[in-house]
């Protein structure tokens, strides 16, 4: 190509026309990477913020800057070469790159001081709990059932706790149920636990090892109350159950090495006497 014909298709780049990357394709690739299948928690909300239009103008203006500095090495009369035996040439200022946070789960470590939690007081569920002061607190909007709710961790029939501006979001919810009559706290744990038929593992995307997984329980006290906590780490969730007054509270928190953080949630828990 020589310098006539550089200068004939950056008049025809640079007349009158877009300016800018069109918008499908940016959103090509965007659907691309959307393809792509991620590592994720099992059981877990996540919120995906599509591509801001800050990052779109950077992604568009960079693509006009490659555009505009191969046609000046053209247009300056000489051609790329490869760079042997010596240094190549200074590389153009270019704007700084945008690297997107990295989400870290060592991010809530530093919430488990609830010096400065704020307190918040379920509607419907007889108890009192502090969180995080970033953190929002939604009441349930209906009361669990077993039937409906057992295997939904977002379900609206849990009071939740969330901080909406995370970027490595961690969920924790907490409702009641009453226990039926006859039927030990053993026995419900059980028929909360019991095996998912292979339509609901498929409606809920989970691999084998979570539908087998055991989890590991140890006895933990809240406000003075008996109960048991559930940790399974192949569905990256762990779950908190205290007996009373013929009753069961369960606390969780859906993501990975969180129970720390469940505990801490745990230890602000104040039950009010159950009525009606």
């Amino acid at each position: 190509m020589n310098r006539s014909e550089v200068e004939l298709v950056l008049d025809r780049y640079l007349s009158d026309g877009p300016e800018r990357v069109p918008d499908r394709v940016i959103d090509a690739a965007l659907d691309t990477i959307d393809d792509t299948q991620q590592r994720r928690a099992m059981r877990v909300p996540w919120r995906f913020n599509d591509m801001g239009s800050t990052l779109k103008v950077a992604v568009a203006g960079a693509a006009i800057v490659a555009v505009l500095a191969v046609g000046a090495v053209y247009l300056g009369g000489s051609k790329p070469t490869a760079n042997v035996g010596g240094p190549g040439p200074t590389p153009s200022p270019s704007a700084p790159s945008i690297t997107p946070e990295s989400p870290s789960p060592s991010a809530s470590i530093a919430l488990t001081d609830t010096s400065n939690w704020v307190s918040f007081r379920s509607p419907r569920y007889w108890y009192d709990i502090a969180h995080p002061q970033s953190w929002t607190a939604t009441p349930a909007d209906r009361d669990w059932t077993m039937q409906t709710d057992r295997i939904d961790n977002i379900t609206s029939a849990a009071d939740h706790f969330i901080d909406p501006n995370a970027g490595y979001q961690i969920l924790v919810t907490a409702w009641m149920a009453e226990v039926p009559s006859g039927m030990s706290d053993d026995e419900w744990i059980a028929a909360y636990y019991k095996k998912l038929t292979p339509e609901q593992a498929t409606a809920l995307d989970l691999p084998q090892e979570c539908i087998d997984a055991t989890p590991v329980v140890q006895p933990i006290t809240v406000d003075r109350h008996r109960g048991d906590l559930y940790v399974s780490d192949p569905c990256s969730d762990a779950q908190a159950f205290v007996f009373y007054g013929g009753h069961v509270h369960v606390f969780a928190v859906w993501r990975d090495g969180q129970t720390e953080l469940l505990q801490s949630f745990l230890s602000t828990v104040r039950f009010r006497p159950v009525r009606g």
